[in-house]
C-alpha cells in the first residue's frame, strides 16, 4: 500500500489512508479478499482503485454495496449500514426466524446519536 501512496492507521490494521498535501483524501478498508475505496476526490479514489488492482488480482465491482456481510445504502448525503441479511442469515441457521421478540436490552428512554461521514472521517484522520 505504502507503493501507491497509503499509510496503515494506526487504530486498524485493515484501514489505509492516503493524505497528501492537497486535502483529498482516500481511505481504504481491506479485509482477506474484500476492500473498498472511499474520499472526497472521486477521481483520485478511481486513480488509487486503478493502481491497487493493478498490483493485486482484483476486479473492480463498482460501487460498494456491501462489505463484510454489512449492507451499504446510500440516501441523498447519508450513508445508510445495517446486517439485516446476515442477520437473518444467523436467525435461520439457528432456526430462530420465527422466535418471539422482546425489546433490546438498553436503557428507558435511549436515544441513539447519528454519526456523520465528516465526524467519522475526522476521526480517522487523527488515528
Amino acid at each position: 500500500m505504502r507503493k501507491i501512496g497509503f499509510e496503515r492507521s494506526q487504530s486498524n490494521t485493515g484501514i489505509f489512508i492516503r493524505k497528501p498535501s492537497s486535502g483529498d483524501i482516500v481511505i481504504t478498508m481491506i479485509y482477506v479478499n474484500d476492500s473498498g475505496f472511499m474520499g472526497n476526490n472521486a477521481t483520485l479514489v478511481k486513480e488509487k482503485k486503478k493502481a491497487f488492482m493493478g498490483i493485486w488480482e482484483c476486479h473492480d465491482l463498482g460501487e460498494l454495496n456491501e462489505f463484510l456481510e454489512i449492507t451499504i445504502r446510500h440516501s441523498g448525503c447519508k450513508i445508510i449500514l445495517d446486517q439485516k441479511v446476515y442477520l437473518t442469515k444467523v436467525l435461520d441457521y439457528f432456526g430462530m426466524t420465527d422466535a418471539i421478540t422482546a425489546n433490546m436490552p438498553l436503557p428507558h428512554g435511549y436515544t441513539p446519536i447519528a454519526h456523520m461521514l465528516g465526524q467519522l472521517l475526522n476521526y480517522l484522520l487523527k488515528a
